[in-house]
């Protein structure tokens, strides 16, 4: 749907998209949505502000997908790229069923690096489950000293992805704030996986950092 520009200035612009009587047909909850994008030298942050206009409960998920351009230079592949997890630690990695994810079955993840192969995104995305704890991805190569330093903020996932088996020339790293649907999915939305719930005129905030190095 289209968003208003609520602000707009040289280094901020806030979209805002409000609950009518379209969305209230597929998704019956009042709600408020800014998305704020702002420039601060060579980081942007994006922030995602959710508020709950509504008497009732607000159940919802929310989420990114923004992309980035690899190979970065025409004399290197793909394959040259790697995604660096810092802290390195033991994170749990979700598994996926076709569109589902597995959350009663995670793989522990201990690598502190994805490699960005085709062969990596055959079974669709790496999901790590981040428990809101501030993450930093780093998308390089070895012999480069540049590229995209990724900050989840206080996401509670994070999903690197790119197609597959189509050789598109782009790799996603994706804060999300909730979960595509589980395997052991009840159909309960106030069961799922990730889901939030806000009460009458409370507020969600949730952010992240891209920074170009």
């Amino acid at each position: 749907m289209d968003f208003e520009i609520e602000t707009k200035t040289d280094k901020l612009v806030v979209f805002r998209l409000k609950s009518n009587e379209k969305t209230m047909q597929k998704y019956p909850f009042e709600f408020v949505l800014c998305i704020k994008y702002e420039l601060m030298s060579d980081t942007l942050k994006v922030s995602y502000l959710v508020d709950n206009p509504s008497k009732n409960q607000l159940l919802f998920s929310v989420g990114g997908h923004p992309a980035f351009n690899v190979p970065l230079s025409s004399t290197e592949t793909f394959s040259d790229y790697h995604v660096a997890v810092a802290p390195n630690r033991i994170y749990q990695q979700i598994q996926l069923q076709g569109n589902y994810s597995d959350s009663r079955h995670p793989l522990d993840f201990t690598a502190g690096t994805i490699d960005v192969t085709r062969e990596t995104f055959k079974n669709d995305a790496v999901i790590l489950k981040l428990e809101e704890k501030s993450t930093e991805l780093t998308l390089t190569t070895a012999q480069r000293k540049n590229g995209i330093r990724f900050n989840t903020g206080n996401a509670q996932y994070v999903g690197v992805w790119s197609k597959y088996p189509e050789e598109a020339p782009f790799v996603c790293i994706e804060p999300w704030w909730g979960l595509a649907d589980d395997v052991s999915a009840s159909g309960e939305l106030t069961e799922k996986v990730g889901v939030h719930v806000l009460k009458a005129n409370e507020s969600f905030s949730g952010f992240y950092k891209v920074q170009v190095f």
